[in-house]
């Protein structure tokens, strides 16, 4: 059996005939984002804590002050 790769590489910063959107966080401000994320799905006392530091995950929750990188893209086949 033979397998044919018909992959192109997706950048946003090329001109396309379909737009293409993608979403980054970077590894520095990823534990920063989730923090602010988790507060919101809290609810109002999430949102609370987490402005009054009393319940907080920011980027110092993790080593090196290093949280996984993300990417969401949005694109049309």
């Amino acid at each position: 059996m033979r397998i044919i790769d018909l992959s192109l590489p997706i950048d946003d910063s090329v001109a396309e005939t379909h737009p293409v959107e993608i979403t980054r966080w970077e590894h520095r401000s990823g534990g920063d984002r989730l923090g602010w994320l988790w507060a919101r799905s809290q609810g109002i006392k999430g949102i609370i804590k987490h402005i009054t530091g009393k319940e907080r995950i920011t980027r110092d929750s993790f080593k090196d002050g290093l949280f996984l990188s993300l990417e969401w893209v949005r694109a049309t086949v």
